[in-house]
């Protein structure tokens, strides 16, 4: 059949030829916007403005990838961490780990998200954002899955999730949990 002039397969090809083409588009996007919010976890505000900006761009190209909603969700916890004013602050963190626990509740198997989602919760202040809770859920998860897989994780990545684990639960006063999961961890460390 001929549409204007095409066959089905030459219109077929041509929506292929498109997608993969947008699909190219984004996911260039999306790895500057990794390497920026690299240097925006590290601390550089500017860069973490700059991811922010290209992630909301992203969004737009891939709106239902649950990776490029937990990155935007972080980076919007970024920016909140990086506020002068406590009510913009709190505004925009609330509103990153919204789309970080959708992100993780859409996909919880996506070990990337789980550990972006983690890392945020770990090192938000507990008496304010009362997130730990879910950094300990996803480190458990991450450690018992590598325990299971060990060729999954490099150890190194192993290490800190082990690491972060104890500091979630030392977050929420649980020393004892704390203080066993870095028991753990001691001898790999000395003998990795």
């Amino acid at each position: 059949m001929s549409f204007f002039g095409l066959n089905s397969r030459s219109l077929n090809q041509k929506q292929t030829d498109f997608k993969n083409s947008m699909d190219s588009q984004w996911m260039d996007l999306f790895r500057q916007a990794k390497n920026l919010y690299q240097s925006g976890v590290s601390g550089d505000q500017e860069s973490a403005i700059q991811a922010y900006q290209l992630l909301e761009k992203v969004k737009e190209l891939a709106p239902e990838d649950n990776l490029v909603d937990a990155y935007y969700g972080s980076a919007l916890c970024l920016l909140g961490r990086d506020m002068a004013e406590n009510g913009q602050r709190f505004e925009r963190v609330l509103r990153g780990l919204k789309i970080l626990n959708q992100a993780v509740k859409e996909e919880p198997d996506n070990f990337e998200i789980r550990i972006i989602r983690g890392n945020v919760c770990v090192n938000l202040p507990e008496a304010y954002f009362h997130q730990n809770g879910n950094a300990v859920e996803d480190f458990n998860y991450l450690v018992s899955y590598y325990e299971q897989n060990p060729d999954f994780f490099p150890p190194e990545l192993y290490f800190q999730f082990l690491y972060s684990l104890g500091a979630a639960y030392q977050n929420l006063d649980h020393q004892k949990e704390a203080d066993a999961t870095w028991q753990k961890l001691i001898p790999l460390v000395q003998n990795p």
